[in-house]
């Protein structure tokens, strides 16, 4: 029981420090990991609306539309968010979660009214 509840907080606390990631750090992330961070975040920023209002169920089948049809892959996503990064010095202390983001907006804007 005690190894099972190890394994949980470890599992955790990954969890809690892979969501604080700034930009700087996920430059200095192996490209494998980095890949399934920014993938990862990318997938929940889809799913996230999903059981809200009109306005975000309109924003996740934008977004799900948007990246289908430019081919969005998690290789592309990656380097497009480093590119992100490395162009706007001030994204480096800020959340990675803030350059994904914005690559997502410049890529699909908001979603049509």
């Amino acid at each position: 029981m005690l190894k099972l509840a190890l394994i949980v907080a470890g599992v955790i606390s990954l969890t809690a420090s892979a969501y604080a990631k700034s930009g700087a750090e996920l430059l200095q992330d192996n490209e494998m990991f980095g890949t399934g961070f920014v993938w990862g975040a990318i997938s929940y920023m889809l799913d996230d609306y999903e059981l809200n209002d009109d306005l975000g169920n309109r924003l996740t089948k934008h977004r799900n539309e948007c990246l289908s049809k430019a081919g969005a892959t998690p290789k592309t996503m990656y380097d497009s968010v480093l590119g992100e990064i490395r162009s706007d010095p001030g994204t480096l202390s800020r959340s990675a979660t803030t350059a994904i983001d914005t690559v997502v907006y410049k890529m699909c804007g908001p979603p049509p009214d």
